[in-house]
């Protein structure tokens, strides 16, 4: 019969527990940002909340990997290509490629960029902003992206959630709107009806 870690060294054990209770754990959260993006402004949120008391975050992080990509270049129209991220209206990082004058070029992005400071209890709000340096017929693209908010706490793990859809709220009122259509339709056959028979009886 085996004797237990705790029984034969008691105070050890005890010490040990408490580290495994404080014991610091990680998690990632994807955005979910599509894989590719072109030009412009696109946004995501993640809705982060933990109890000071029972949850202590030592870190947090904004993990990026993609290619950044022009095309169409020429030597009458150079472009060059430029993504910035920012998160909680602080810019986390920029790169650029270089200038392209012939076909396309690209340029890896990956970075590990620390957000503890901008880490906000709530909503945190993430924007990628993707823009070139000439127009048409020039384009920029960011392809093969992942980009994730890494969090490590000790403690109760935070509650992490996505803020919902842009189209829900659409989708919740086309529902109630088809609702009240099939509601109106089930009622209003019946409320003529009495209509026409008060007349009859009239």
């Amino acid at each position: 019969m085996s004797l237990l870690y705790e029984t034969v060294f008691p105070k050890t054990a005890k010490y040990i527990s408490k580290r495994r209770v404080f014991q610091e754990t990680h998690r990632e959260y994807p955005l979910g940002f599509p894989n590719e993006l072109g030009e412009g402004t696109w946004t995501k949120s993640v809705e982060i909340s933990w109890d000071p008391t029972v949850t202590k975050v030592s870190n947090a992080t904004l993990h990026v990997s993609a290619i950044l990509g022009v095309g169409n270049a020429t030597p009458i129209t150079p472009v060059r290509g430029a993504v910035s991220f920012v998160v909680n209206g602080n810019v986390d990082g920029e790169e650029m490629t270089d200038i392209c004058v012939i076909g396309g070029c690209s340029k890896p992005v990956s970075f590990d960029f620390p957000i503890l400071g901008w880490l906000q209890k709530g909503t945190n709000e993430v924007k990628i902003i993707i823009r070139k340096s000439w127009g048409w017929p020039t384009f920029v693209t960011l392809s093969g992206l992942t980009c994730n908010i890494g969090v490590d706490f000790t403690g109760t793990p935070p509650e992490i959630k996505p803020t919902p859809p842009w189209y829900q709220t659409y989708a919740k009122w086309g529902l109630i709107g088809i609702g009240a259509i099939v509601g109106l339709g089930l009622v209003l056959p019946k409320a003529i009806e009495a209509i026409n028979l008060r007349r009859r009886k009239e």
